[in-house]
């Protein structure tokens, strides 16, 4: 375990965390429509009916491709949109902490190859946080 090197770590804490954060988006998940904007994608996505912008679009493209795995039935049409809601903000929390880590090594000025086991634990430890 010692010979590994700041890109490993950084990529298996990075899935450790995507991990984490799919597990609490889809313990958390809404099984129904819910109230306000939530079934109001849900619905527009299953249709691709228009709603209110920004970002709507792909959200209904991407929740529309979706929706193929309800296998037409209506009832799971809110939890196969949700799920990919929480799938798609795992990987943003994913990727938030890939970045982090990136820039705060950038910050530092530093290559992969000379980064002290201190400054590797502290870029990994603010990217978690």
């Amino acid at each position: 375990m010692k010979n590994w090197s700041f890109k490993k770590w950084n990529t298996v804490l990075g899935w450790v965390i995507f991990v984490i954060a799919l597990i609490t988006y889809f313990s958390t998940m809404e099984h129904y429509l819910s109230f306000w904007d939530c079934g109001e994608y849900i619905s527009s996505a299953v249709k691709l009916e228009v709603t209110h912008a920004p970002g709507a679009a792909l959200f209904q493209i991407v929740g529309a491709m979706a929706s193929i795995f309800a296998l037409g039935n209506e009832q799971n049409y809110a939890v196969v949109i949700n799920a990919m809601s929480s799938l798609f903000s795992a990987l943003t929390i994913l990727f938030l902490f890939w970045t982090i880590t990136h820039f705060v090594r950038r910050l530092l000025n530093k290559d992969f190859d000379e980064i002290t086991k201190h400054q590797e634990i502290s870029i990994l430890f603010a990217g978690a946080v």
